[in-house]
C-alpha cells in the first residue's frame, strides 16, 4: 500500500468514526471494521460491522455496512426452507443482500464513500433492523452473537 493510500484510509477511518460518533453510536476496532451496537427497538439491539476499508473499481468507491443475522452451522439443517424465506422477506429491499462473512448469515449494504451522512445513517439503520428482522425470524429469538 502506497503512503497516500495509507493515509487516505486512515483519513477515511476518521471519517467513519465520527459519523458513529455523531449518531451517539461507541464501537470497537475489530480487525478492519468498527464494531457496535444500534438499538433497533422493542429492548432489542443488533450488532453492526463498518469496514474501514475502501473497495474501489475504478473511480467508483465504496464500503460494507454489516449486520449478522445468525451462524451459517446453525442452519444447517434448516437450509432450504432458510432459502425460501430470505428470498421471500429481501426480495423487496431497495438497498442491501444476504451474504456469508467468516461463517454468519448477514445482512450487508454497500456505501459510497463520498455518501453524505444522512444517506450513511439510514444504510445502517437499514442494515441493522432488516438484520434484526431476519434473526428474529431464522434464530427463533436464540441471539447467537
Amino acid at each position: 500500500m502506497s503512503a497516500e493510500n495509507d493515509k487516505s484510509e486512515k483519513t477515511f477511518k476518521r471519517r467513519l468514526e465520527g459519523r458513529l460518533r455523531s449518531l451517539g453510536l461507541s464501537w470497537v476496532e475489530a480487525g478492519n471494521y468498527l464494531k457496535g451496537e444500534l438499538d433497533t427497538g422493542e429492548d432489542r439491539t443488533q450488532v453492526f460491522l463498518v469496514d474501514t476499508n475502501i473497495d474501489q473499481i475504478g473511480s467508483y468507491e465504496d464500503h460494507d455496512i454489516l449486520s449478522p443475522i445468525c451462524r451459517v452451522a446453525d442452519l444447517e439443517e434448516r437450509i432450504k426452507a432458510v432459502s425460501v424465506t430470505l428470498l421471500e422477506l429481501t426480495g423487496n429491499q431497495k438497498v442491501g443482500h444476504v451474504a456469508v462473512v467468516n461463517g454468519f448469515l448477514v445482512y450487508k449494504a454497500d456505501c459510497r464513500v463520498d455518501a453524505p451522512d444522512d444517506v450513511f445513517e439510514v444504510l445502517l439503520k437499514t442494515v441493522c433492523e432488516t438484520a434484526d428482522r431476519l434473526e428474529k425470524i431464522l434464530s427463533e429469538g436464540l441471539d447467537q452473537h
